[in-house]
C-alpha cells in the first residue's frame, strides 16, 4: 500500500537540527513509554507497502509521550507521510486511482465539526479530454475517508469522516479539491423536534443516539465524573430534544459537566481533564514559534440552591387550611440553603483598587453540597481558562488533538506551562509537515 511522501528536503534539514538537539535530551514529559498506534501495514523494503498489520492502538485523551522517543520513532522526522483512505473498503487513494496527493490540511475542533481539505492532480484523462472516470468514481460526495498522518511507516489516526464537496479546477494543472467533514456536521444537520427521551441515563441517550451514525465505525462511550457508578447516574425523565443531534450533545455534556471529543475512532463525552500534557514542546527544538495572551479577570463565582431533606410524613388524608400551612411550615424546615462562593482574579489586579464583578448560579432541585462544589469548580475552571489564550506552531505531531494540555518550555518564565488545546491544524505539503495550535486555559502550578 503506497504512502504520499512530500517534504524530504525541508524535513530533512530539520531532522539533522533535530538530531543535535537530542544529544542534551528534551524536557519532555518522560510519561511512561512512547504510545503510539502503528496504523495500517509497514512499509516494505520495496515501498509497496506490504507487510504484517499491527491493530494497537493508543488512547490519545490519556497517553503521554516523551519527545526523545518520539523523534526516535519517528526517525527524526526525516520522512513526512500521510495516507488518505477512501470508501467503505477503506482503499489507499493514491494507489487506488494513480493521483498525485498536492497538499492536505486537517482541522481538529473541540466546538465543530472537524474537516480535512486535500488537493490532488494528475487526475486529466488527455485521450478523453476529461477526468479520469476512476478518479470520479472514487472521490464522491458521501464516501468515507480515513486520513493518517506521521513519519515513515508510523503513522496516526487523525481524522475519520466523508467526502462534503468537491471541487474541480482547470488552469495550468487540473486539481480535484476534496473538503472532508467529520460525524458532528451529520449531527448537526439532524434536527428532532419534540423527540422524548424517557427513563435513561446521559450514556444511555448518548449510545442510542450515536447508532445512527453506525457507518463512520466510530467507539461511542461515556465516562461519567470519577466515583460515579452506574447505578448512581441520573436518570433523564421526559428528556425532550428540540433540535438538532449535535446540539442534543452539547446539553448532555453542559447539563452534566462533561465534554464531547470526536478523535480517531472514538467518540466519547467524557467529565475530567487529563491534567498531565500530552507532550512538551521546547522553543528552539520541536515548538516553530508561540505567543500568549493575557486578559483581565476579577469575578467573585456564587452557586447556590435549595436541598430539600426527605420526610416521613405521611400524605394528608383531607384536612384544614391550617393543616397545609402546616406542610408548608415543614418544607421550609426541611430544607436547607447551600452557598459556595471563590474569587478568580488576574495576577497584580488586587492591589489595584478595581471593584470585584459578581457572578451568581442559581441551581434549581439541588441534589446537595458535592454537585455544588462540582459546579463552581466547573465555572472556575472556564473563567480561568478566559485568563490565557495562546498560538503556536511546531514540527507535524499527529497525536495532538484538542481537549488535552501541552507543555510548552524554553520561553519566557512566565509563559512556560501547560496549555489546554483548543484547537489543531496539521498541515501536509511540499513544504513538509507542520502542526498548528490555539491555546485556551493555562494550568495552575502546584505549590
Amino acid at each position: 500500500m503506497k504512502t504520499a511522501v512530500l517534504g524530504r528536503r525541508q524535513n530533512g534539514k530539520q531532522g539533522d537540527r533535530y538530531r543535535k538537539n537530542c544529544k542534551t535530551g528534551s524536557r519532555g514529559t518522560g510519561i511512561g513509554k512512547t504510545a503510539k498506534r502503528k496504523a495500517g501495514s509497514d512499509m516494505a523494503a520495496d515501498g509497496t507497502g506490504k507487510g504484517k498489520t499491527n491493530g494497537d492502538e493508543t488512547d490519545l485523551l490519556t497517553a503521554g509521550f516523551c519527545m526523545d522517543e518520539l523523534r526516535e520513532s519517528y526517525q527524526q522526522y526525516l520522512v513526512p507521510a500521510a495516507k488518505i483512505l477512501i470508501g467503505k473498503e477503506a482503499e489507499e487513494l493514491v494507489q487506488a486511482t494513480g493521483v498525485r496527493l498536492e497538499s492536505l490540511r486537517v482541522s481538529l475542533n473541540l466546538d465543530s465539526a472537524a474537516s480535512a481539505e486535500f488537493s490532488v492532480s494528475d487526475i486529466w484523462d488527455g485521450s478523453q479530454s476529461a477526468v479520469r472516470q476512476n478518479v470520479k468514481s472514487t472521490l464522491v460526495c458521501g464516501a468515507m475517508v480515513q486520513i493518517m498522518l506521521g513519519y515513515g511507516s508510523e503513522l496516526t489516526d487523525v481524522f475519520h469522516g466523508f467526502i462534503y464537496e468537491t471541487s474541480i479546477q482547470f488552469s495550468d494543472m487540473p486539481l480535484l479539491q476534496v473538503t472532508a467533514m467529520d460525524v458532528k456536521r451529520l449531527m448537526a444537520d439532524n434536527v428532532q423536534m419534540d423527540k422524548v427521551w424517557t427513563g435513561q441515563t446521559r450514556a444511555g441517550i448518548f449510545s442510542a443516539l450515536m447508532e445512527q451514525y453506525a457507518v463512520f465505525g466510530l467507539n461511542a462511550s461515556v465516562e461519567e465524573r470519577e466515583g460515579q457508578s452506574d447505578e448512581e447516574q441520573e436518570k433523564m425523565e421526559n428528556f425532550v430534544q428540540r433540535g438538532s443531534d449535535f446540539s442534543l450533545v452539547r446539553r448532555l455534556c453542559r447539563e452534566g459537566g462533561l465534554r464531547f471529543v470526536v478523535y480517531g475512532h472514538t467518540a466519547k463525552l467524557t467529565a475530567d481533564k487529563e491534567e498531565d500534557p500530552v507532550l512538551t514542546l521546547v522553543w528552539g527544538k520541536d515548538l516553530l514559534s508561540f505567543a500568549q495572551t493575557m486578559r483581565y479577570v476579577n469575578v467573585k463565582i456564587e452557586v447556590r440552591g435549595t436541598v430539600k431533606k426527605p420526610t416521613q410524613r405521611q400524605p394528608d388524608q383531607g384536612g384544614t387550611e391550617g393543616d397545609a400551612q402546616s406542610d408548608r411550615d415543614c418544607d421550609k424546615k426541611d430544607s436547607s440553603v447551600i452557598v459556595l462562593t471563590e474569587t478568580v482574579c488576574s495576577a497584580g489586579v488586587e492591589e489595584t483598587g478595581i471593584p470585584t464583578a459578581d457572578k451568581v448560579i442559581e441551581i434549581t432541585n439541588l441534589k446537595g453540597e458535592d454537585e455544588a462544589a462540582v459546579r463552581l469548580a466547573d465555572e472556575v475552571d472556564s473563567v480561568k481558562e478566559s485568563m490565557y489564550s495562546g498560538r503556536g506552531s511546531c514540527i507535524g505531531m499527529p497525536v495532538l488533538i484538542p481537549g488535552r494540555y501541552i507543555g510548552i518550555d524554553g520561553i519566557d518564565a512566565d509563559s512556560n506551562g501547560s496549555y489546554f488545546l483548543k484547537s489543531v491544524n496539521h498541515m501536509f505539503g511540499a513544504d513538509g509537515f507542520t502542526t498548528e495550535f490555539t491555546l485556551e486555559g493555562k494550568k495552575e502550578e502546584s505549590q
